[in-house]
């Protein structure tokens, strides 16, 4: 989890706290064991949606067939700024890491925190 979280913060997208989840309990499409989920808490709720659409975009769609990538909403914190949680299978740890770890690289510096 580390290497993508720096990705992030390199682009400019502020996370508060991540767990790479439990790849041997987890099944896709299956709610209850939703808590087996790999997560990233994101400061921002825009943040949240750039992280998704771009991963979404990057993997073309194909997090789908694993058990999609999805947001819940979180309480403030700072009384100013939504909070939000991007929910993703565990198995998809390796290769979300390494899209935005390529990604990141392609992104001039000047304009990383524009993401």
């Amino acid at each position: 989890m580390a290497p993508l979280l720096r990705a992030l913060w390199d682009l400019g997208l502020e996370t508060q706290f991540s767990c790479q989840g439990d790849a041997d309990n987890y099944l896709p499409h299956e709610p209850l064991l939703h808590y087996s989920r790999a997560q990233i808490v994101f400061a921002d709720f825009d943040h949240a949606c750039k992280f998704v659409r771009k991963t979404m975009e990057l993997l073309d769609s194909a997090a789908y067939s694993e058990g999609g990538i999805d947001i819940s909403t979180m309480d403030r914190l700072d009384e100013q700024t939504h909070r939000a949680a991007v929910w993703f299978p565990p198995q998809m740890l390796d290769q979300i890491t390494q899209i935005w770890v390529e990604f990141e690289r392609t992104v001039p510096e000047a304009a990383q925190r524009q993401v």
